[in-house]
């Protein structure tokens, strides 16, 4: 069984959300529901990791008797939280000052790309000419 770790970093994005309004029709899991899927784990890879995840919720709010059942996460759409923060841990840039400047907006660029949204630059300071 896969560790926890990769379950608390699917659960992180939710953790960190600012909450907003939600639909009227929207259904949370319980404690109950919550409790039994945090003894599972998804592979961490989109689509299927919302797949995976729907599946579990689904799965355990019917062992846990939660009627209504949650709200299934809509799929298509990647989340740009969880996206972004899985994208640019993928990188490294060697700390060298400027060049890690434009070697971190590079990478802030390419996850954007990646995940939607619209990256936050820094504003770096020009690069020495090299004689």
């Amino acid at each position: 069984m896969q560790s926890i770790s990769t379950l608390l970093l699917l659960l992180l994005p939710l953790a960190l959300a600012l909450p907003s309004p939600q639909d009227a029709s929207t259904v949370e899991p319980n404690a109950c529901t919550t409790t039994c899927a945090s003894d599972f784990a998804c592979v961490d890879s989109y689509p299927e990791s919302c797949i995976c995840w729907n599946q579990v919720i689904a799965d355990c709010a019917a062992k846990c008797g939660q009627a209504p059942a949650p709200t299934a996460d809509d799929c298509s759409v990647k989340r740009a939280v969880g996206c972004q923060s899985n994208c640019v841990g993928k990188y490294a840039c060697l700390q060298v000052w400027p060049q890690s400047c434009y070697c971190e907006n590079a990478i802030k660029t390419q996850c954007a790309a990646e995940c939607g949204g619209t990256p936050t630059l820094a504003t770096c300071p020009p690069l020495a000419a090299e004689s």
